[in-house]
């Protein structure tokens, strides 16, 4: 069974493919998998606290009911 690293698409060595959860064909590989991977979760994660981001929220028109419920209720206490 050949195995194939997931950064240069080349196949790994059969040494390699027999280590646990085999993903890339040497060091060099590695370092460049372990960045991309800590660029996606850097979409995700705040670097400083840890926590993950809010989801974006849509920017939709605001429905203009409701402005004017807010403009006849400031109007009744006057």
């Amino acid at each position: 069974m050949n195995l194939y690293c997931m950064v240069c698409r080349g196949e790994m060595s059969d040494e390699r493919a027999r280590q646990k959860k085999a993903r890339v064909c040497s060091e060099k590989c590695k370092a460049e998998y372990r960045r991309l991977m800590g660029l996606e979760r850097d979409k995700r994660i705040c670097r400083l606290c840890g926590r993950r981001f809010r989801k974006a929220r849509s920017l939709d028109a605001v429905n203009m009911d409701h402005n004017e419920v807010f403009e006849a209720a400031s109007l009744v206490t006057h």
